[in-house]
């Protein structure tokens, strides 16, 4: 097999579980995110997937951030 060269790119071998947290109708509400990856570089972001029934998805809509 031949040596394949890729270039520098931000890319995480083993996703990390993070903790997300947020404001959800006044009250501190935190979750395990599995699926998260490097969405930019500059300025430094990461995505996570979350699924649209998940109670803490309404207060990242919202922008309460913590």
């Amino acid at each position: 097999m031949k040596k394949v060269l890729i270039n520098p790119q931000p890319l995480i071998c083993t996703p990390p579980t993070v903790l997300v947290g947020t404001m959800v109708n006044g009250k501190p509400n935190f979750m395990t995110v599995a699926w998260c990856g490097v969405a930019n570089s500059n300025p430094p972001m990461i995505s996570v997937a979350i699924r649209p029934a998940r109670y803490t998805l309404k207060g990242i809509k919202t922008k309460n951030f913590r």
